[in-house]
């Protein structure tokens, strides 16, 4: 093998060791933000449940305005 080629493979490896451990890095650091807000002790099991509900969104919405109508008056 030439020393180009060679050259040219090892560019290759590098770049694509690179983008794995990019990849990798990222993922690592989104699974540690879900790990640590989870663990938060101000995340209640109820909130995050109200979170994730979409059929309380109206309600939800309808009780902001309420209150900031209060807020403003």
């Amino acid at each position: 093998m030439s020393t180009s080629k060679f050259a040219f493979h090892l560019h290759k490896h590098i770049n694509q060791t690179f983008e794995t451990r990019k990849m990798r890095l990222n993922f690592v650091v989104l699974a540690s933000a879900i790990v640590l807000y989870a663990s938060n002790d101000l995340v209640a099991a109820d909130t995050t449940r109200n979170l994730l509900s979409l059929d309380d969104i109206s309600e939800e919405r309808a009780s902001t305005t309420t209150k900031t109508s209060e807020a403003v008056s």
